[in-house]
């Protein structure tokens, strides 16, 4: 059978729906798969989307899928939506699109770094990333609902490593990201950190442990769910600099819900209410600052259905960070030179916390994520089980 890759099309849009659904059914997380406007918007804008497809020939019917979508400004860029048809799946289409697209990405477009996520349930698409040049940063615990809750690893690749040479290293981190910097180290091949480690709890801010039920009261958050409303409103806070989006910066994710109790913060956010995800994008203010009452967010939250939040901190804001994990966020993934601010590469560290019980029974990892899976069940242990009081 003879195959040949190409850039899709509008046209192939049909056919690409079909191929998503005859491969996830209606269990599919990503509008990019599964909205025909969002699919449209993407093969409109080729400058942000690269997405390639292996035709069958002569037919030319589409048998396999994968998008990148690009920021040129940041130079990042994330793949996603590898789909390969069930009758052509002996062939290697998945590897061979992948290669192609990366190849394509890094010599034509100002792209130095590809992020990547991988299904836990089975170890074929870990395998087939890391073969490609992907290399394992993490995990996202309780992540996803596609079937059940699932945990999705992190993969990046790099154009070079040679931009490490443009980036900064952490000047001070805490010991909770310790062993996060020796994995990633290690499947990096290089040391990313030679200082000291300091506690987190010189960072701690005061009054701001775990205090919903504090006599009653409760802080009147709104969470405005509206799409258009909400990236409009975002867009102008980025251009009238009430935002600094490097601050917490999660590419790919446009806000559809905005946070906000009346005060000066607002959080943008994107929420999937289809698998339950919340990622914290970015606020007006800074975090650490709403002291106690970003914990009762956190608690009101889950009455929307959010069962799962994640956030993306430069690892360098120390009070921001450890603030976050006194709130139960833990660092569960690292992305070393991920993008540049200050006209340097800086190294920024996902933080997850699970509304869920945390469940790894039912995950498949290759070897390079084990670490960081342990380090997680490790801390997650200490914050949830060991930190308890016995009053006697």
């Amino acid at each position: 059978m003879d195959f040949q890759i190409d850039r899709a099309r509008i046209i192939d849009i049909p056919d690409l729906l079909g191929l998503y659904h005859s491969a996830y059914g209606d269990s599919y997380p990503l509008k990019i798969g599964t909205d025909r406007d969002v699919m449209k918007k993407a093969l409109s804008s080729p400058q942000e989307c690269f997405w390639p497809v292996v035709r069958a020939m002569p037919e030319g019917k589409i048998v396999a899928s994968a998008i990148f979508e690009l920021d040129p400004v940041e130079s990042i860029g994330k793949l996603s939506g590898v789909v390969v048809s069930k009758e052509v799946r002996e062939y290697g289409l998945a590897k061979e699109i992948i290669q192609y697209g990366m190849k394509e990405v890094f010599d034509k477009y100002s792209i130095n770094s590809l992020y990547a996520t991988a299904r836990t349930i089975s170890l074929s698409s870990q395998r087939m990333l890391l073969s490609t040049g992907f290399l394992a940063l993490g995990i996202f615990p309780n992540a996803r609902k596609i079937k059940t809750y699932e945990t999705l690893a992190l993969l990046v690749a790099y154009k070079e490593l040679a931009l490490f040479k443009e980036r900064s290293a952490p000047k001070k981190l805490p010991t909770m990201l310790a062993e996060l910097y020796a994995e990633a180290s290690n499947n990096l091949r290089m040391n990313l950190y030679n200082s000291k480690y300091c506690l987190c709890e010189e960072y701690f801010i005061k009054g701001s442990e775990s205090v919903v039920d504090d006599g009653g009261r409760t802080d009147e958050f709104e969470y405005i769910y509206a799409p258009s409303f909400v990236e409009r409103r975002f867009k102008d806070f980025l251009d009238s600099g009430k935002i600094i989006r490097q601050r917490s910066y999660f590419p790919f994710n446009q806000p559809n819900m905005v946070i906000t109790n009346g005060s000066e913060v607002e959080i943008f956010a994107n929420f999937s209410k289809k698998d339950h995800y919340c990622v914290l994008i970015a606020s007006t203010g800074k975090i650490h600052e709403m002291g106690a009452a970003f914990e009762r967010m956190i608690f009101t939250i889950k009455d929307l259905g959010v069962y799962y939040i994640e956030l993306i901190v430069q690892v360098d804001h120390l009070e921001e960070l450890c603030f976050l994990v006194q709130n139960r966020f833990l660092p569960s993934a690292l992305y070393p030179a991920m993008i540049k601010v200050d006209g340097i590469y800086r190294d920024f560290v996902v933080l997850a916390r699970t509304m869920v019980p945390l469940d790894f029974s039912d995950i498949s990892v290759d070897h390079a994520f084990k670490g960081y899976i342990d380090q997680y069940v490790k801390m997650w242990a200490h914050v949830n089980l060991e930190s308890f009081k016995v009053d006697r």
